[in-house]
């Protein structure tokens, strides 16, 4: 089970704003690449980095029912993309962000952030990634590959969560 079970990367970048100078109404989003080059991403500028990628946006100015929404926007990079943010310092990846998701967005000039904070999944000790894979296309598997990830190890000592481990969720026909 452990050698068909892939660990990938979402790594979250935060950037809080004084103001919104976004569209308010918009919850999630979605920047698509402006490039395709062939990138060795252990290599390339950030600049070309973002370029190259697929940037989720969750703007938690936007109306969703829950209190205290705020003036930040939450960008999820993914895959070896986003493990490539991770060369790159929190000050570095707050600026090109910026400057990239407001200029796709139409808004060159908008204010900078005023904070901002980043994950790095794939350096953290414990876990090298923030995503499990267990299902892979082409790959022998099973859906009770989602029961074997959800067993406890070292006699209940050590317990997963996440999506990954429900079973009855992946596999249900509602």
């Amino acid at each position: 089970m452990q050698d068909r079970t892939n660990v990938g990367n979402l790594n979250k970048v935060l950037l809080s704003y004084d103001n919104v100078w976004w569209d308010q109404k918009v919850g999630m989003f979605t920047i698509l690449p402006t490039s395709r080059d062939n990138l060795d991403l252990q290599a390339a500028a950030l600049e070309d980095v973002l370029a190259n990628c697929t940037i989720l946006l969750a703007s938690s100015a936007a109306p969703s029912g829950l209190p205290g929404p705020s003036n930040s926007l939450l960008a999820m990079v993914g895959a070896d993309h986003g493990k490539a943010l991770e060369r790159f310092s929190r000050g570095e990846i707050e600026q090109a962000l910026h400057g990239y998701i407001s200029k796709r967005l139409g808004q060159p000039d908008a204010p900078k952030p005023n904070h901002s904070f980043y994950s790095r999944w794939h350096k953290q000790q414990f876990t090298r990634g923030a995503t499990t894979t267990p299902l892979v296309v082409g790959e022998e598997n099973s859906p009770l590959d989602f029961i074997e990830l959800s067993r406890p190890l070292w006699s209940g000592a050590l317990n997963f969560a996440g999506e990954h481990t429900d079973f009855d969720r992946k596999w249900s026909k509602s």
